[in-house]
């Protein structure tokens, strides 16, 4: 029965033990990811698992596989992982957009590998992370820049005692302790020997010998690397989208404990800022300064009375601007699309958002691969006068045809080729 492979969104069955520690890793989840939308949905002794996407590990060996809602590439994995760095283009697991490897099926292993590949080329090349700070000291001999009001102050009764600042070692530092945290918790859930052998030891190597905090690693601590440490900017950058978006390690030692699941609703919205960031690229030559914006609320509703009335300001997932005029809004959703016309909700609320902005194009990105379609807004006074659906094709690896293909695709839909144009009407 396990490893179960299990299609998010999709019912199946366990046994009554399995099914109890479903209940407590989803628990886990809950607790530590705080998820947007509700992970575990149980009905007549079925179970479904919504909006995350990779492994469950509910102790005793067995795993659950959790792939995505939507159709994917045979190799969606180093998708998703090339979603989840977000910051760089760089080999996933061994493969680069131009090269080939083996596939790799299981998140939680893929991300072990590139990480521990990250770790050991920078560690080669840099050595461990020592930061150098600035710390007061008594001594009770004189080491240091000596303070010499606060010595003469006590020299009558402890003239051998001196009060100093000198720079010393950093013994626990955030990046350190960060790396060090995501490799040790890789290795322990890792089912690879030589993956988890080599995260051990490249832990160890970081430490270089002095003794670090036992403290969580706060995401608030993770801050940019110091230039003379950019070597270890790949595994810094996996680090981090573990530790902030990620964090779903099982404690060392629990019999269960969850692998590895990523919320993936957010991945979507690191591939629309991938795209907006491209297409703002790829149109320099046209003669327009094209510029975007992820998130950021503009107000919709203000109220007119006093307490308990309050305002409401929609966040658009994007905006692109062309020469400093807003061109369209974009609202990311994770879901399917039937391929006839947004749901409802979608509707309204990618609307209503367009309408607050001024915009008069309002998109919508889903996860799935679809010709772009068009429909013809009315009831808004052409604030917005179009809606767009685009399909950017998520979890397709390598990207089609280079990353400006999606770029030129969000072109094409704005500039009105695309699959179809329809009236929708406001009501």
């Amino acid at each position: 029965m396990f490893p179960l492979d299990v299609r998010e969104g999709d019912e199946f069955s366990l046994d009554l033990q399995h099914a109890q520690r479903l209940r407590q890793s989803a628990e886990r989840v809950r607790a530590q990811l705080n998820p947007r939308f509700q992970i575990l949905h149980e009905r007549a002794g079925t179970f479904r698992i919504s909006n995350v996407i990779g492994t469950i590990d509910l102790g005793g060996g067995a795993l659950i596989h959790v792939s995505p809602k939507v159709p994917t590439s045979t190799d969606w994995v180093a998708a998703a992982t090339w979603l989840l760095t977000g910051s760089e283009d760089i080999e996933v697991a061994g493969q680069r957009r131009a090269g080939t490897s083996s596939l790799h099926r299981n998140l939680l292993e893929a991300l072990a590998r590139i990480y521990l590949t990250r770790l050991q080329r920078a560690y080669r090349q840099d050595g461990p992370i020592v930061l150098m700070e600035r710390v007061s000291r008594t001594l009770p001999y004189l080491h240091g820049k000596l303070d010499v009001t606060r010595w003469a102050r006590a020299a009558a009764w402890r003239p051998h005692m001196f009060p100093v600042s000198r720079t010393e070692l950093a013994q626990d530092n955030p990046y350190t302790r960060g790396l060090m945290h995501v490799a040790d918790r890789l290795a322990h859930i890792s089912a690879d020997p030589t993956v988890r052998n080599g995260l051990h030891t490249v832990s160890r190597d970081l430490s270089a010998g002095l003794p670090l905090s036992s403290r969580p690693v706060a995401p608030s601590t993770l801050l940019a690397l110091p230039e003379q440490w950019k070597a270890y900017e790949p595994a810094w950058s996996l680090a981090k989208a573990i530790l902030t978006r990620t964090s779903l390690f099982g404690a060392s030692g629990s019999l269960t404990g969850v692998g590895l699941a990523i919320e993936a609703w957010p991945l979507l919205e690191t591939l629309l800022a991938k795209t907006l960031a491209d297409f703002q690229k790829v149109e320099r030559a046209s003669g327009h300064t094209y510029t975007y914006r992820m998130q950021g609320s503009v107000p919709l509703l203000t109220p007119t009375g006093g307490a308990p009335q309050r305002s409401f300001s929609p966040e658009p997932d994007g905006r692109l601007f062309r020469d400093g005029q807003l061109l369209a809004t974009f609202e990311a959703k994770y879901a399917r699309f039937d391929g006839s016309v947004p749901s409802r909700e979608h509707i309204y609320q990618c609307l209503s958002t367009a309408a607050a902005c001024g915009s008069s194009t309002a998109v919508l990105v889903y996860p799935d691969k679809f010709l772009p379609m068009s429909w013809n807004v009315s009831g808004f006074q052409s604030h917005p006068s179009r809606l767009i659906a685009i399909g950017l094709d998520m979890f397709n690896w390598p990207p089609p045809s280079g990353a400006a293909s999606r770029a030129a695709q969000v072109m094409a839909a704005l500039s009105g080729g695309v699959a179809s144009s329809v009236q929708l009407v406001a009501a």
